[in-house]
């Protein structure tokens, strides 16, 4: 039970490192805005980076209209979105499982670190 709890452990912490590096990049790297017209979404999502999703979402945007950075809805957004793209892979079927458990043990390998899940 120990062994699966560390294994999950280290592939939360993946997701979690995932997820807040790609909230990052989003809020810092764009060089243009998403939002163009704060009052019309279809042209936002015609002309922009603004996809359909954030207006599901409700992302939160600054008053240039670039993603910001310090709202917790915008990191919740992307951290559920590198926790899925993790946990999900890895846990869906067994052979997937394995195959995840069977890389991980060779990336801790090569950094000469020996989880006590890997044999």
């Amino acid at each position: 039970m120990w062994i699966a709890a560390a294994e999950f452990l280290c592939w939360l912490a993946l997701g979690l490192v995932l997820g807040i590096a790609l909230h990052w990049w989003k809020a810092n790297a764009d060089p243009y805005p998403d939002i163009m017209d704060k009052d019309d979404p279809a042209l936002n999502l015609a002309l922009g980076q603004y996809k359909i999703e954030n207006y599901v979402a409700d992302s939160q945007y600054d008053d240039a209209g670039f993603w910001e950075y310090y709202s917790l809805r915008n990191v919740a957004f992307y951290v559920s979105i590198g926790l899925g793209s993790v946990l999900g892979p890895v846990y869906a079927t067994a052979d997937g499982h394995a195959y995840a458990r069977g890389a991980l043990c060779q990336a801790a390998n090569f950094v000469h670190v020996t989880p006590i899940f890997c044999p």
